[in-house]
């Protein structure tokens, strides 16, 4: 029976109406993929329909998409709206910052990975034998606990209960309704090996997902992890992988998350939303065995939650960021209960977003403004007074607060650093300027715009054109000036080990391990050029050669004697610590090894400079005399040959504009007239400052 019969009779009871699945379950459509059952029904029937779990199929039909069958069933009556979606309540949120409590607690809503508890499914009441009846949609539920563990939950609730926000009188101001909406990509996923993250972000679609640890490529509705490559694994990490098999299987229906258990080991999963069900301390790592299941997230649970914390005002609403993310680790658990204190120091985890109540959230907090004035100086006070007594650790109570944007917190911050005494301020603003940083210069429009400059996969002068020139021993185009300086450059060998800071989206890297065997590992601090270069990677097949990994050289550690060469381009003029960094680098190389810095230098300080001066200061860029920069390299112990770069500096400042100039029309429909604009300027009076010798380039080639 063909479609037209069907749309004529607009019943259930028509019969099925297939077509071959393809190899990743969707079909390609204008430049964009889609599920195939759920183009039809937005189509024909349901053009409201954003996602494929709102949809769910009737009982007499026999290919539905969700069986996973060679043919696919894409008949638009066949398919039913799930209703329970759209049956969350709307929040009531008012148009104007909750007034801040002074009593508020901090420590109520700051993860400390240090105090994590462990408990077993078991104690949870969950069955074993099949994916179950929602828990959360269960109420006698509760009775099944074991009286031990009921008792631990009570007792760790109280607690919890204490730390409650009292929350601002909301008998005045305008008030909105903000509703659930859900996302295209229902969950993203990513897999890490203890502290890196590997492989590209996996964006889900489908309402049931299959995580194993075998081999055959990726699709839709499954993530291969023996697939994702990392040249550095050692003994645990192989033999976990070796022992994941099956894997775990994770549906999403009816609003609420699922996962079981199908391997031969036990998997472990930290979920704030189920911890708060049950009533256990957020922090609670649940151990499932084989062959268990259980319900780690419920959108009417959240709902409830989003509703009485937005009384408690704007941190108390960002806070639930935390829930909206769920890790699972395979094989070995980590917490009180086990040698290993972190998620980040067990041998391979998953980390799941779930997007819908996320940008729930955001839309919430938009309505909601930002924090008062008030709120973050309290804010700010309470963490620097235990800033003191909790060291480091307390830092990631800043960071919670530095994401809601508040504009004045760097001089809040300089104000009170005074009582500080073994965290000096500046570490603080070095921090901070990175968040505004990441805020500002790396967003993905900024990235496009970038390479639509530099060319693909490169953020920084010359693109590819001195990439080559650092990684080659002649490079035609420059060879005169090349030849008159003398540059003694970089020469990767095939089976090095290459360390990469700054990588950006990976222009570099990736050529790296093309064209000179060795082996990368690249980090940047900027997540979005992260994901970009992971999927860059992944697209060339040589992810086996590359890690990419989001982090922050200052605060990240390496073996002594680990990598072979060491590169940066134009990266470090954002870090003021440079000694600090150049004595890590001279423990992470090997003997002999080989450090490349090609970065910006500016001129001693003189009247010509003050509004360069200036510049710098706005932008967080700390450049430094050639003299300086070289002395401070010798003094970590290099020897350094140093050239400065100026003519050719220039000469590529001068092929940007142009390349910008022969792309206006494009640029223009792509970002803005007044977008082109500003870059034109900005690489124009980077020329200025090049022909006036007060901002230049530089290379730094170091051997230990």
């Amino acid at each position: 029976m063909n479609m037209k019969h069907t749309l004529t009779r607009k019943t259930k009871d028509t019969p099925c109406i297939r077509i071959p699945r393809s190899l990743d379950g969707r079909l390609q459509v204008q430049h964009r993929k889609t599920l195939p059952h759920l183009l039809y029904v937005q189509i024909f029937r349901f053009p409201e329909v954003r996602t494929a779990p709102e949809l769910t199929s009737i009982s007499n039909c026999k290919y539905a998409f969700m069986m996973r069958l060679e043919e696919v069933c894409v008949n638009p009556f066949h398919y039913e709206k799930v209703q329970e979606v759209n049956t969350l309540p709307p929040v009531l949120v008012p148009t104007y910052p909750a007034e801040y409590s002074s009593q508020y607690n901090v420590d109520s809503f700051v993860e400390d990975c240090n105090n994590v508890n462990e408990y077993s499914v078991e104690n949870f009441g969950v069955p074993g034998s099949s994916l179950m009846p929602s828990p959360m949609h269960t109420p006698h539920l509760q009775d099944n606990l074991s009286q031990s563990f009921t008792n631990n939950l009570n007792m760790q609730n109280t607690v919890h209960q204490e730390q409650q926000l009292p929350g601002p009188s909301t008998n005045h101001g305008i008030f909105t309704n903000v509703s659930y909406e859900e996302s295209y990509n229902w969950c993203t996923v990513s897999y890490y090996e203890t502290g890196n993250r590997l492989g590209k972000q996996f964006e889900i679609t489908v309402p049931f997902l299959t995580i194993d640890g075998f081999t055959n490529p990726s699709e839709e509705d499954r993530i291969c992890l023996g697939n994702i490559s990392n040249p550095n694994r050692d003994f645990t990490i192989k033999m976990t992988r070796t022992n994941i098999g099956r894997g775990i299987q994770i549906s999403y229906q009816l609003g609420e998350v699922t996962i079981r258990n199908v391997s031969e080991a036990s998997i472990f999963v930290q979920s704030q939303n189920m911890n708060r069900f049950f009533g256990a301390d957020p922090k609670t790592v649940v151990k499932i065995n084989a062959g268990q299941s259980a319900a780690i997230f419920n959108n009417q649970s959240f709902a409830g939650i989003l509703s009485d914390s937005v009384n408690h005002g704007f941190e108390a609403v960002y806070d639930l960021t935390k829930m909206c993310s769920i890790r699972i680790s395979f094989v070995k658990g980590w917490g009180s209960e086990y040698r290993r204190q972190h998620v980040t120091s067990v041998p391979c985890w998953i980390e799941m977003h779930l997007n819908g109540p996320l940008q729930w959230l955001d839309r919430v907090l938009q309505q909601m403004g930002s924090a008062t004035k008030k709120s973050s100086i309290l804010y700010h006070e309470t963490v620097i007074k235990t800033q003191i007594t909790m060291g480091v650790k307390t830092w990631h109570k800043i960071r919670v607060f530095l994401r809601t944007g508040y504009s004045n917190i760097i001089d809040e911050i300089n104000e009170m650093a005074g009582i500080i005494i073994e965290f000096p301020s500046s570490f603080f603003v070095h921090e901070i300027k990175k968040k505004q940083s990441e805020n500002n210069e790396y967003t993905f429009k900024k990235i496009e715009q970038y390479e639509q400059i530099f060319g693909r996969g490169f953020l920084s002068t010359g693109g590819m054109v001195t990439t080559q020139a650092l990684l080659q021993r002649v490079i035609s185009a420059f060879a005169y000036i090349l030849s008159k300086l003398s540059i003694f450059k970089i020469n990767p060998k095939r089976g090095q080990t290459v360390l990469s800071v700054g990588c950006g989206v990976g222009g570099a890297e990736i050529f790296m391990a093309q064209n000179y065997g060795v082996r990368v590992h690249a980090i940047d601090i900027s997540q979005n050029a992260i994901n970009i270069a992971c999927d860059r990677a992944a697209e060339c097949n040589i992810s086996e050669k590359l890690v990419f990994e989001q982090a922050d050289v200052l605060n990240k550690e390496f073996g002594e004697e680990q990598f072979d060469v060491i590169y940066s381009k134009d990266c470090l003029k954002h870090i003021r610590q440079k000694s600090q960094l150049f004595e890590k680098f001279q423990r992470w190389l090997k003997p002999r090894g080989q450090l490349v810095i090609a970065d910006y230098i500016c001129c001693e300080e003189n009247e010509k400079t003050k509004d360069f001066r200036q510049y710098a200061a706005e932008n967080d860029l700390d450049m430094q005399p050639f003299e300086q920069y070289a002395n401070q390299l010798e003094s970590a112990g290099f020897n350094v040959r140093a050239s400065n770069l100026a003519p050719w500096y220039a000469n590529n400042l001068n092929m940007e504009i142009s390349q910008l100039e022969s792309t206006e029309i494009e640029f223009i429909k792509t970002f803005s007239k007044k977008e082109f604009k500003r870059l034109i300027n900005r690489w124009s009076n980077k020329l200025s400052r090049c022909e006036n010798g007060i901002q230049q380039w530089a290379f730094f080639e170091c051997t230990k």
